[in-house]
C-alpha cells in the first residue's frame, strides 16, 4: 500500500490534536500534514505544485478544508488551488459545520469534492473522520502523482 499525504488546513488547536489521534489510528502508515490558515495553504501548495525542488514537501494526495479556517474565505481557497494544473487533481474535502445549502453549493461550485457536515458531539466527530480517512485512505483510487 502506498503511503499517503493528507493536508488538514484547520485552525482549532483542540479538534487538530483528536483529529490527529483518530488519523494515527486510521491510517499510522498515512502522514498528516497541518496548517492554520486558507492563505498559508495556498502559498505553500501552488508553490509545491510549481517547484520541482526536492527539498520542498511534496504535495498532498488528499485536502481537508476546515470551513471555519480564517484568512481567505473557503470559496476562495479552493477556487484558487483548483486552478493550479498540479494542484486541481488532489480530491478536496470541505468540513464544516454548516449545513446551509449556499455554503453546500459554494463549495462544489469552486470545486470541491467533498462536502462534509462537521457533528458537534465530539464522539460523533471522530467517527466522521475515521470515515472520512478509511474511505480516502484505504478505499478510494487516487490520480498517481504526476
Amino acid at each position: 500500500m502506498r503511503r499517503r499525504t493528507v493536508l488538514l488546513i484547520a485552525p482549532n488547536p483542540q479538534e487538530e490534536c483528536l483529529i490527529e489521534q483518530v488519523f494515527a489510528q486510521v491510517g499510522p502508515h498515512h502522514t498528516l500534514r497541518i496548517v492554520r490558515d486558507g492563505e498559508e495553504a495556498v502559498a505553500g501548495l501552488l508553490r509545491a505544485g510549481a517547484s520541482t525542488d526536492p527539498r520542498r514537501p511534496p504535495l498532498p494526495d488528499i485536502i481537508v478544508l476546515d470551513l471555519s479556517c480564517p484568512g481567505l474565505r473557503t470559496q476562495e481557497v479552493v477556487q484558487r488551488l483548483k486552478q493550479d494544473a498540479r494542484v486541481k487533481r488532489l480530491p478536496l474535502i470541505v468540513l464544516a459545520t454548516s449545513g446551509r445549502a449556499e455554503d453546500i453549493g459554494q463549495a462544489y461550485a469552486a470545486g470541491a469534492n467533498a462536502y462534509v457536515r462537521k457533528p458537534a458531539e465530539m464522539a460523533r466527530l471522530l467517527g466522521v473522520i475515521e470515515q472520512l480517512g478509511t474511505f480516502w485512505l484505504e478505499t478510494v483510487e487516487l490520480p498517481p502523482d504526476t
